[in-house]
């Protein structure tokens, strides 16, 4: 074995690790308690490492793949037991009947009454694995940074990320920037920095995300008062990305699954910022634009 195919065998091994890490943690727990929540506690990962590490490396989101562990569970109380499909549904980690339902109905295409009649089971196998062959988009250079607090002003708004079946961010983001680019302080002063913050929803309704399309507030002033937040001074992962904006997923998967997994760092803080200059263009593949995501040592 040459020393490449050595040095990709050992991190193909490292993700594999990983994944056997988060197998043994599920099978442990019944299947009703789990979550993207209780798994991140229990792996002591955050929240975002853990489901941009497992998209990246699996190729759904961890929620989808908790959400058919719980399916097929119920399929196998179904036949295996005489309760009723309400009992089934909580004892599947399901809030309600109706919601278990619509849900193995669209995975098995029929309705838990009628899986039970026709009483055949089906073998489904929940193995995670990485092909040897699998290789990222582009080759990165990483770098770690102290970054000093800032505050940001801007305009706020929500989405679903590229890795959600309901994905709007292509959609609701560039909207947050048009609207924010109309400010006078965008006239008075030329290549001003932008600052995209994401973070946790505050209303799961409007979208899985929060997004804040932003100014430095030390380096200029809106003429219009905008949304305020305050980040800490912090360690990040400074993430370049060349060439489209629609490429981004590919970077920050070469990040998530396997940058941060053979590194000693992981996420601290479940949250990202975006950081363009006068080198962002979107539909060019000359742009350049930054992802910073806040890390810690791992040991």
């Amino acid at each position: 074995m040459s020393v490449d195919e050595k040095e990709k065998e050992c991190k193909v091994s490292k993700a594999k690790a990983f994944l056997v890490s988060l197998v043994n943690e599920i099978n442990q727990h019944d299947v009703d308690v789990l979550g993207v929540q209780f798994l991140s506690e229990k792996l002591g990962l955050s929240r975002w490492q853990l489901q941009r590490t497992f998209s990246a490396l699996v190729g759904i989101s961890l929620k989808e793949h908790l959400r058919e562990r719980r399916i097929c569970y119920g399929a196998k109380l179904l036949l295996e037991t005489n309760q009723g499909v309400l009992d089934v549904a909580l004892a599947s980690g399901f809030s309600s009947q109706a919601a278990f339902s619509r849900a193995f109905k669209t995975h098995f295409t029929m309705t838990p009454v009628q899986y039970r009649q026709r009483a055949v089971v089906d073998k489904v196998s929940f193995d995670l694995f990485i092909p040897k062959h699998y290789k990222w988009s582009k080759a990165m250079t990483i770098k770690v940074e102290h970054k000093s607090a800032i505050l940001l002003e801007g305009v706020q708004g929500y989405f679903n990320g590229f890795d959600s079946s309901k994905a709007n961010n292509l959609e609701r983001i560039p909207k947050l920037w048009q609207s924010l680019m109309q400010d006078d302080v965008f006239i008075k002063q030329a290549n001003l920095i932008g600052y995209g913050l994401i973070y946790e929803s505050d209303d799961k309704a409007k979208g899985d995300l929060a997004y804040l399309a932003a100014i430095d507030s030390s380096q200029a002033q809106m003429h219009k008062k905008g949304i305020k937040k305050e980040v800490n001074e912090q360690l990040y992962a400074i993430i370049p990305h060349h060439g489209k904006l629609s490429d981004l997923s590919n970077t920050l998967d070469a990040f998530c699954g396997q940058w941060l997994v053979e590194s000693d760092y992981k996420m601290s803080s479940d949250f990202s910022i975006e950081v363009y200059d006068e080198r962002f263009d979107p539909d060019s593949e000359n742009s350049y634009f930054e992802t910073w995501i806040p890390v810690q040592t791992s040991r």
